[in-house]
Formats: structure tokens, C-alpha cells, sequence
């Protein structure tokens, strides 16, 4: 972006003898409100209806290995919900920009064609010129 833009600014400089003023490009991206995160079971029932009937100081260890397993997979899960949820507002700020500087482009060419217009002693180099643009244009755009 800067360097069409510097390469725009020497254009019209050499051509019409002015210079354009610089855009200041205003990106924020908001942060999620909150984070996707889900809680699960680690089993298909509820220990809690059952945990009178394990004897937990005989079995604390298992158990606890067992839960240790599961802080991983559970991190690694949380941690990609939330880069997703990022991703999504990152990409949407990215869209955003793209469209102001598609209507600034524009609206820089509707500027420099009426300026050129009212020049008909350079007209044909400055229509080609204009012509360059608008395909460079073109082919940022696709």
C-alpha cells in the first residue's frame, strides 16, 4: 500500500505540481467479550453421585493422574476456540480496511480525474496515465 501510494504521490506531483495529503489509517480490532470456553465431564456419568462409595484415600492417585491427562487436551481445545474467535474479528477488520482503501482509491482517481480534466494540454499522457491506474486498480481488486 505504501509504495502505490508513495508512487501516486510523485505522479500527481510531476503532473499537476501539487501534493497530495498523506491518509492516516485508523486499524482496531475489538477483543472477544468473552472466551468461547466449555466445561465437560471428564466420564459419561457424574462421579458426584457416586463418590460416597469410592474410597478416595485409596484411590486419590489414580484419580488424579487421570484429571492431569485431561489438562492438555482441555487447555489446547480453550486455546483454539479462542484463536478462532480472534481470527473471525481479525478477518473482519481486514475486510473493513480493504473497503476504506478501495473508497480511497476511488475517491483519489475521481480527484485526479477532475484535475486532469480541467488540463487539455497534457491530455493524452495524463489519460493514459489514468488508464495505468485504474488497472492497477483493477488488479489490486481481484
Amino acid at each position: 500500500m505504501m509504495l502505490f501510494r508513495n508512487l501516486l504521490d510523485k505522479n500527481i506531483e510531476k503532473v499537476l505540481g501539487i501534493t497530495p495529503t498523506s491518509i492516516e489509517w485508523n486499524i482496531t480490532v475489538t477483543e472477544p467479550s468473552h472466551p468461547d470456553i466449555a466445561f465437560v465431564h471428564p466420564f459419561d456419568f457424574h462421579f458426584d453421585l457416586l463418590w460416597f462409595l469410592i474410597p478416595m484415600c485409596i484411590f486419590r492417585k489414580p484419580f488424579e493422574i487421570h484429571f492431569r491427562k485431561l489438562i492438555p487436551k482441555t487447555v489446547e481445545a480453550h486455546l483454539s476456540r479462542l484463536a478462532y474467535q480472534w481470527e473471525i474479528r481479525i478477518n473482519k477488520t481486514i475486510d473493513e480496511v480493504r473497503y476504506q482503501a478501495m473508497e480511497y482509491v476511488k475517491d483519489e482517481l475521481s480527484t485526479i480525474d477532475a484535475l486532469l480534466s480541467g488540463m487539455q494540454s497534457r491530455t493524452g499522457s495524463t489519460s493514459t496515465m489514468m488508464e495505468e491506474l485504474k488497472h492497477t486498480l483493477d488488479q489490486t481488486m481481484q
